[in-house]
C-alpha cells in the first residue's frame, strides 16, 4: 500500500496534539489490509514514540452500548509510563452496518453524544475519577492526579456528594506519591 504522504502527515499532527483527556478522531480506510498497515505504520513512525497505541475490535454485529465496550476494554489495559493513550477502534463497520435499519450502536452513540454536548459535566466528572482509578491502580500516580483533580473540581463546583470520596481518592495518591519522593 502506498500511503498518501499529506495525510499521514495530518494524521500524526492531529495524534501529537491530541488532548490527553478525550480527543475523537475518525479516519477512513477503505480496505483491511489498508488498515492494518496504516496500524502498523503509526506505531513504528518516530514520531509516534511517545503514543501508546491500543487496538479495540468491535465488530460485533449486535453491539449496542459502545462506551460500556470501551469503558470494559480499557480495564485491561496497562497504561505505559509517560506515553499517551491513543485507542483505535476498528470493525464498527460491521457493528454499524452499510445498509438496512438505524444499527442500536448507532442510537446509542448519538444518547452519549448528546448527554455530553448538553453539558453533562458529571458523567465528564466520573469518568475524570474512574480515570484516576484505572491510573492509581497502574501505578500511575501523576497521571492519576490529572484525571483527578479536574474530576474534584468539577463534583465541587456542583456540591456533589460524591466530591468527598474523589477527595478522599486523590489525598491518597498524593500520599502515595510523597511516599515514592522520600
Amino acid at each position: 500500500m502506498q500511503i498518501n504522504q499529506q495525510s499521514l502527515a495530518e494524521l500524526l499532527t492531529f495524534i501529537d496534539f491530541a488532548d490527553t483527556q478525550l480527543t475523537i478522531g475518525f479516519v477512513a480506510v477503505n480496505f483491511t489490509e489498508d488498515r492494518n498497515t496504516l496500524i502498523e505504520i503509526l506505531g513504528n513512525h518516530a514520531r509516534c514514540n511517545e503514543i501508546q497505541f491500543e487496538i479495540l475490535n468491535f465488530a460485533d454485529p449486535n453491539l449496542r452500548f459502545l462506551r460500556d465496550e470501551i469503558i470494559h476494554d480499557l480495564k485491561e489495559i496497562h497504561l505505559k509510563p509517560d506515553k499517551k493513550l491513543v485507542l483505535i477502534v476498528i470493525g464498527l463497520e460491521k457493528s454499524i452496518g452499510l445498509s438496512g435499519e438505524y444499527p442500536p450502536v448507532l442510537q446509542d452513540l448519538n444518547f452519549v453524544r448528546d448527554a455530553f454536548r448538553i453539558g453533562n459535566v458529571r458523567g465528564k466528572a466520573m469518568t475524570l475519577w474512574w480515570l484516576g482509578h484505572l491510573a492509581e491502580q497502574q501505578g500511575e500516580y501523576t497521571k492519576a492526579i490529572s484525571y483527578l483533580q479536574p474530576a474534584l473540581d468539577i463534583l465541587q463546583r456542583l456540591k456533589s456528594p460524591k466530591a468527598e470520596n474523589v477527595s478522599a481518592s486523590l489525598a491518597r495518591v498524593q500520599q502515595k506519591v510523597e511516599s515514592e519522593e522520600d
